[in-house]
């Protein structure tokens, strides 16, 4: 048996989608700025690797810095693009005409938290990374890292449960 393609409908992102947005943006923004202020004074050797305790585990060249922001852009503007596409997301639900504009709006909802929680998790650490190299701080702060990672898969389960936790209401619009 043939599942059914789900119907591709524009969903015009509300106001609080668009401030998740950019500030997922101003994230990486940041992380890039930082690491373009910082790059010519850091030492040739950086923490590159944190334990599970926040503790320094690995060092390496400076140059190493520069991933961070390679890939927090490409993840960033991966997540972002892909948002505008809900039709190709995998559903709890069957998707059909009349709840796919509810299904759609909430699972992109979702993916704009997921973006900027990512965002906000390469940002923390690039930060660290740099500001222990200068010998500010010490290791990664596994609190703060602990926060972000819950914090990511709190969203994710909070969505994936969002529907129970309110009674269906979007299943019958």
């Amino acid at each position: 048996m043939k599942r059914s393609q789900p119907p591709k409908i524009h969903i015009e992102p509300e106001s609080f989608d668009i401030l998740l947005d950019r500030l997922g943006m101003v994230s990486i923004l940041l992380m890039v700025l930082i690491v373009i202020f910082s790059f010519s004074g850091l030492p040739d050797i950086i923490p590159t690797r944190y334990g599970l305790s926040g503790d320094v585990i690995a060092t390496g060249s400076r140059y190493t810095i520069l991933l961070n922001p390679l890939i927090g852009i490409f993840t960033f503007t991966f997540i972002y693009f892909l948002n505008k596409a809900p039709h190709t997301f995998n559903y709890t639900v069957t998707i059909t005409p009349e709840n796919a504009p509810y299904e759609y709006r909430k699972a992109m909802r979702m993916m704009r938290w997921v973006n900027l929680i990512c965002a906000l998790i390469f940002l923390f650490i690039t930060f660290r990374m740099i500001s222990n190299a200068f010998g500010y701080t010490e290791g990664l702060n596994a609190v703060v890292m602990a926060f972000l990672i819950i914090s990511l898969f709190g969203v994710i389960a909070y969505y994936l449960l969002y529907d129970r936790l309110h009674a269906n209401k979007g299943s019958s619009e």
